[in-house]
């Protein structure tokens, strides 16, 4: 019953003008339609009042988010552009058909930053603080099997290269595990995790057809390793004149990971 209020609660924090917009027509109708109650026509007047009211602010909202949405599509890095990205699988979560989830491809490497930014997200949707529509989230990550069987690159001890992709390898099985439980803890929400056989190259976010949030792998020397969340993120919304081009090829690139996906 508690999580019931709840959520009653967080719908009316963020639909109140609606609310109370649609009441306010109601009651106008209602005291219009009963003879007993037209003849007071402050009743009528303070329905009106407060409909035109909500309007107004409804108005006034709309002119806000406008104002918001971003004028940039280039951040610093990942973590830079998570609010965003967060924002943007929340909002189209609740503009999918009804019946059917909203599809979000991601593209990474070892699944680090993935894990810590959906684990974080569904924390906060299992607490109440975000009401997330129906979402179904297609992870592609680094084959743990071939992590372990890279060879090491000239001049970099070889005992050393094979033990800390052990570590990573390890690390990739623990987010995999940790991600899937999730399922069974949050309704409406389906996670499914391919590994692909090759080097990465990029990582993305493909947010049904609306949002692509994406940045390149380079390799580190010094660390001896792949870097690619720390690289700048680019979004790209449906309406910028390159949304359709890369997520295209991104979609592309997940085919190709879904074609040679070992069963």
């Amino acid at each position: 019953m508690s999580e019931f209020l709840k959520r009653i609660v967080l719908y009316l924090k963020k639909n109140w003008n609606k609310v109370v917009l649609w009441s306010s027509i109601l009651g106008a109708i209602i005291v219009y339609l009963i003879p007993p109650l037209r003849s007071q026509t402050d009743w009528f007047i303070a329905f009106c009042f407060m409909g035109a009211l909500a309007l107004i602010f409804t108005l006034l909202d709309i002119h806000d988010n406008l104002l918001k949405l971003p004028t940039h599509y280039r951040y610093k890095s990942m973590d830079a552009a998570e609010p965003q990205l967060v924002k943007e699988i929340v909002r189209r979560s609740h503009q999918v058909i009804k019946g059917r989830s909203l599809e979000v491809k991601i593209i990474g490497g070892r699944l680090r930053n993935i894990r810590r930014i959906l684990v974080q997200l569904f924390t906060d949707v299992q607490n109440g603080n975000i009401n997330l529509g129906p979402v179904s989230f297609t992870i592609y990550h680094i084959a743990p099997e071939m992590l372990e069987s890279w060879s090491a690159p000239k001049g970099v001890d070889i005992e050393e290269f094979k033990r800390k992709n052990k570590l990573q390898a390890d690390t990739i099985r623990a987010n995999i595990e940790e991600l899937c439980s999730w399922q069974a803890r949050l309704a409406n929400l389906t996670i499914k995790c391919v590994p692909y056989d090759s080097k990465p190259f990029f990582y993305s976010w493909i947010i049904g057809n609306s949002s692509l949030f994406w940045g390149p792998f380079t390799w580190v020397d010094e660390r001896i390793e792949f870097q690619g969340p720390q690289n700048p993120c680019y979004f790209f919304p449906s309406s910028h004149e390159d949304f359709e081009y890369y997520a295209s090829w991104f979609d592309n690139r997940t085919h190709v990971y879904d074609l040679w996906k070992k069963e």
